[in-house]
């Protein structure tokens, strides 16, 4: 990136450091958050002390040394989307990965001139806990496209579907066993079936039907 560019982009970012301990509002805060990271100028700046580069899920870095505490970023008003769009720049399942994000060891010595601050900050604003700061849900949803519930039923409906058919006859069963339930009532056996479900054992490869490992079985020799 030419130099000219490095200084605009460093120009944004020193107005929303100046900024991030005057925003009394948390409404400013998220707007603040969500166009830097939008605008992409986090990634490759120049400031006075000199040249910063960051990969596409290392913005939690940049907050940090920008004196942005993660419980703040916790708390903002963010859209579905914007949440998603935050978990994404800010994974740390994904650390290592090349050209996404790298460890803050890495990040540290690729910035000798920021070294004290980067990892003094990341300390300090509360960037150290393991919990994500816009939380669990947001970064499922950034994974897999979908809510953790679908993913979960689709999840659940994969692993069904080595059983055969026999299992939509059985949960027919028990709906049908429930037909004329009150709200009250349903609610009720669901939360029964919750810990009949938690004390149930998991499904292995050992409970698919014989047919069905035969079949498969006859498959993988054509």
């Amino acid at each position: 990136m030419n130099p000219q560019a490095l200084k605009i982009h460093g120009d944004h970012v020193h107005q929303f450091a100046r900024s991030v301990p005057n925003l009394g509002r948390l409404g400013e805060l998220t707007r603040a958050i969500v166009d830097m990271l939008q605008s992409k100028d986090w990634r490759d700046y120049r400031d006075a002390t000199g040249a910063y580069h960051f990969q596409p899920g290392e913005f939690d870095y940049f907050l940090a040394l920008q004196t942005v505490n993660a419980r703040d970023v916790a708390r903002l008003y963010l859209t579905a989307e914007e949440r998603t769009e935050i978990a994404i720049a800010m994974d740390r399942a994904r650390t290592d990965e090349p050209r996404y994000r790298r460890s803050l060891i890495e990040v540290v010595e690729a910035h000798p001139h920021a070294a004290q601050s980067l990892t003094a900050y990341w300390e300090r604003y509360g960037w150290t806990d393991r919990k994500y700061p816009v939380g669990a849900r947001a970064i499922v949803r950034a994974r897999t496209g979908v809510s953790p519930e679908e993913h979960a039923r689709r999840t659940r409906i994969k692993r069904l579907r080595q059983l055969g058919d026999g299992w939509r006859d059985r949960v027919e069963r028990v709906v049908a066993a429930a037909e004329g339930f009150t709200r009250e009532e349903l609610l009720a056996a669901i939360d029964a079936l919750k810990q009949l479900a938690q004390k149930a054992p998991k499904l292995t490869r050992s409970d698919k039907p014989a047919a069905v490992r035969k079949r498969r079985s006859r498959q993988g020799r054509v």
